[in-house]
């Protein structure tokens, strides 16, 4: 399965080859591998939760079978229900002064992380903004 958003794209995969439920996210900026802090909450019915604070070059894994996560996604009861986790997405440079910040709601199924699947989502980001959207200084 596939979600397409104009600067994000949400892949899911069944895969033999990983051991639990895991998510990738990608970050570019210019067609480049980026390097981002990720922080990464889930929420229950009714309660929001830290997951963690990741920082890669290009990309970032997270296990998703740790106890908190495992906790959250048994809150909820509903079947066919996809809850989202919600990724802050940042990029920063000194060099060029430059801040880059997105928010992406990834949904998952509770069971894949409940029955650990082996499935893993690949959340990609395109950090490169248009140039109407940048600020300048006059």
């Amino acid at each position: 399965m596939t979600l397409k958003g104009e600067t994000t794209r949400i892949d899911y995969y069944n895969m033999s080859s990983i051991t639990a439920p895991t998510l990738v996210i990608r970050a570019y900026l210019n067609n480049t591998p980026a390097p981002i802090t990720v922080s990464l909450f889930a929420f229950t019915p009714t309660k929001i939760y830290t997951i963690g604070y990741y920082y890669g070059v290009g990309a970032v894994t997270i296990n998703l079978t740790n106890p908190l996560m495992t906790n959250v996604a048994s809150a909820w009861k509903v079947a066919g229900l996809w809850p989202s986790l919600l990724a802050f997405i940042t990029y920063t440079s000194n060099e060029t002064h430059t801040i880059r910040f997105m928010i992406l709601a990834i949904p998952y199924n509770p069971s894949w992380i409940i029955s650990r699947e082996h499935i893993a989502i690949m959340a990609s980001v395109n950090l490169t903004m248009r140039s109407h959207y940048q600020y300048r200084e006059t």
